[in-house]
């Protein structure tokens, strides 16, 4: 975990929620920041436990990606649930027909710049 010092003539004063792998957490009026380590499925898991890893990885990463193109981070950070929402929706509509993480990856950012770019 690490403080965050953040400038004093900025709008932004505090910051909580996560944004890619970073997790904001303000605590008595003090920012820290930890880092969320992505984990790769393991091949001795069991086929469901292994699954479920890699669900949650891609999920992640197009989470991670989508808020990234968003420029004001508190907006960002906010959209964050909102975001995952719609990924699981299109990973679980998707899934089935494709089995490749980066083919996978890719056709649910496709799909979401298509359906819900303007919002």
């Amino acid at each position: 975990m690490a403080r965050v010092i953040l400038n004093p003539d900025l709008p932004i004063q505090s910051l909580s929620g996560t944004l890619g792998n970073l997790t904001f957490r303000t605590v008595n009026g003090k920012t820290f920041v930890r880092m969320n380590r992505p984990t790769v499925p393991l091949s001795g898991t069991s086929p469901q436990k292994h699954r479920q890893q890699f669900r949650k990885m891609i999920v992640e990463n197009c989470t991670r990606e989508i808020q990234s193109r968003i420029e004001d981070l508190p907006r960002a950070l906010m959209a964050r649930k909102r975001i995952r929402d719609w990924v699981v929706i299109l990973y679980n509509r998707l899934e089935p027909d494709i089995r490749s993480m980066t083919k996978l990856t890719r056709a649910i950012l496709e799909e979401y710049d298509r359906r819900y770019k303007s919002e």
